[in-house]
C-alpha cells in the first residue's frame, strides 16, 4: 500500500477518535464507514490470512484506537476503566 493512504487511514483513526471524544455519534458512524470502504479498497479484508499479517502501521493505529477508547470508559472523577 502506498504510504499517502496510510496518511488517509491516520486521518480518519484521529477523525474518528475525536469524534468519540466529543460524543458525536453520526460523525462517529460516517468515520466507521468510511474507514470500512478504505480498508475494503486499499489494503483488502484486513484479517484474511491470505494477506499475510497486517501491516504495522495498522496495528499502531487500532492501538491507539483501544488507548483512547479505554479513556473515554473512565468516569468524571478522572478513574480509570475497569478491565472485563
Amino acid at each position: 500500500m502506498p504510504p499517502e493512504a496510510w496518511h488517509e487511514v491516520e486521518g480518519l483513526v484521529n477523525d474518528l477518535v475525536a469524534a468519540m471524544t466529543s460524543g458525536d455519534q453520526a460523525t462517529v458512524r460516517r468515520m466507521t464507514v468510511a474507514l470500512e470502504l478504505l480498508s475494503d479498497e486499499r489494503v483488502g479484508r484486513v484479517g484474511d490470512p491470505a494477506d499475510g499479517p497486517p501491516p504495522k502501521v495498522l496495528m499502531d493505529l487500532s492501538v491507539r484506537l483501544v488507548h483512547s477508547l479505554d479513556e473515554d470508559a473512565g468516569d468524571d472523577e478522572g478513574e480509570t476503566p475497569k478491565r472485563r
